[in-house]
């Protein structure tokens, strides 16, 4: 009887990762682009490789995309979180070293004292994430562009919301776990 290994990844840099030395000359013969998820199968006699997905860039990819040498534009900082508070061109390094500050509304909805927590998400640019949301406030997921917000919103918050409220959604494996779920009674 034949055996069979199934694979799911996806494509990144070539590298020297057994599976990338595996999957990634095959890949570009295939000219399956980086990024793209992908399927591999090896049966006794081959191995076969499937597009299963729309391509997922790396955050140095996407930055690539957005070079401001090869497309215009100013890169207006980089490095350390110290470097971009030093940059006065910046106006994040404004925000993250004081010297420009957004004032908080001196009255604010009280909430109704609940939370929706979620235990070590991590998923692309997410690493081990703990965050409590609180409820029955009007709340935002903010961040730069490659943070993780919709990777957060999309692919841990909702299935795992889905999945504890009876969907038939599967729990992401990128979450450890999430309570207070039991204080909603659906996903929209």
């Amino acid at each position: 009887m034949a055996t069979t290994l199934t694979v799911n990844q996806t494509i990144q840099e070539w590298g020297n990762g057994l599976g990338v030395r595996i999957t990634a000359p095959i890949a570009k013969a295939a000219r399956f682009a980086r990024g793209l998820p992908i399927q591999v199968e090896v049966v006794e006699g081959g191995v076969f490789l499937r597009a299963v997905g729309k391509p997922q860039l790396t955050l140095a990819q996407k930055l690539k995309t957005y070079d401001p040498e090869m497309h215009g534009g100013e890169l207006m900082g980089q490095g350390s979180i110290e470097d971009i508070k030093a940059n006065l061109n910046s106006i994040t390094g404004d925000y993250l070293s004081g010297r420009k500050e957004i004032q908080i509304p001196k009255k604010r909805r009280p909430g109704n004292g609940e939370f929706i927590s979620l235990k070590s998400a991590t998923k692309n640019n997410l690493k081990n994430l703990d965050l409590d949301l609180p409820l029955g406030k009007f709340i935002a997921i903010t961040g730069v562009s490659g943070s993780g917000k919709s990777s957060l919103v999309n692919e841990v918050l909702k299935p795992a919301l889905m999945h504890k409220l009876g969907y038939k959604k599967p729990f992401p494996r990128e979450l450890e776990s999430i309570t207070g779920y039991e204080n909603i009674d659906k996903v929209i």
